[in-house]
């Protein structure tokens, strides 16, 4: 099976006031967004899973398209995330991880030819 992954929104970050270079003012703007990035697979009955925990700056707005503070949607903060976030590197962070918990990196003190 696949992985699944899971994009979960976990604060923002906002900015009281905002004065754009055309003086005009905004409110409530959102500057970043934490988010947790969790991907999971099912092989033989065994959950595999791991996380990616991030943080994305998001652009500097500007007054056209300047969604309000009280109506942004979650769908609309993902998809910013998706578009500004490297999602396909912590996506491979998360394949790393869950390979590493299937086969996992062990430290052996006793070296092949014989020394420790």
């Amino acid at each position: 099976m696949a992985l699944t992954y899971n994009l979960n929104i976990t604060s923002l970050s906002k900015q009281q006031s905002f004065r754009l270079d055309t003086e005009e003012i905004l409110n409530n703007v959102v500057t970043s967004v934490k988010f947790c990035l969790e991907g999971s697979e099912i092989i033989d009955d065994d959950l595999w899973s791991g996380a990616h925990y991030g943080v994305c700056p998001l652009l500097v707005p500007t007054g056209e398209g300047f969604v309000e503070y009280e109506d942004l949607t979650e769908d609309l903060i993902k998809s910013a995330v998706e578009k500004l976030y490297p999602i396909d590197q912590a996506k491979l962070d998360i394949v790393k991880q869950i390979e590493n918990k299937k086969n996992p990196i062990t430290n052996d003190n006793i070296l092949p030819w014989g020394e420790e």
